[in-house]
């Protein structure tokens, strides 16, 4: 299971056939009769346990130490995956405050970054409600919403 799964709960279906199948009723052998055609059919679902917790830690620093310190206190054991989105995000927000016109490519260029990471950072940023882009997809700027 990933980071992104963690919050999932997962389950088993145990199905049982063998209890049910009669041959006699037109069930051809080996055929999997279904439960319209089988009312007999036995379906349970087991929870699976969670054996070591997943925890996803993201934000600057000062957040992704406070969630560190709230996870030791309450003696919490789990595997973390941290996101550190402190300085590049602050940065892509400066050079659209500065530059209202810049392109994708050459936020990457400045910032020493591929074009897809910098739209990951700018999808985080649309959902978060801190940037938005206006006009046309040629022509549109950025408006930085909240730094």
């Amino acid at each position: 299971m990933g980071f992104g799964e963690a919050k999932q709960q997962k389950s088993v279906a145990i199905v049982d056939f063998s209890s049910s199948f009669n041959y006699s009723q037109g069930h051809e052998k080996n055929s999997i009769p279904d439960a319209i055609s089988n009312p007999k059919l036995k379906i349970e679902i087991l929870p699976v346990p969670v054996l070591q917790k997943l925890e996803r830690v993201k934000g600057d620093w000062d957040g992704i130490s406070r969630r560190i310190l709230e996870l030791s206190a309450t003696d919490a054991k789990c595997w973390l995956e941290v996101v550190y989105e402190g300085e590049t995000i602050t940065r892509i927000l400066r050079i659209f405050s500065s530059n209202p016109t810049s392109t994708i490519p050459e936020v990457a260029k400045a910032l020493a970054m591929t074009p897809r990471g910098v739209e990951k950072r700018i999808a985080v940023l649309k959902k978060e409600g801190r940037l938005t882009r206006t006009g046309a997809t040629k022509k549109g700027r950025w408006l930085v919403l909240q730094i």
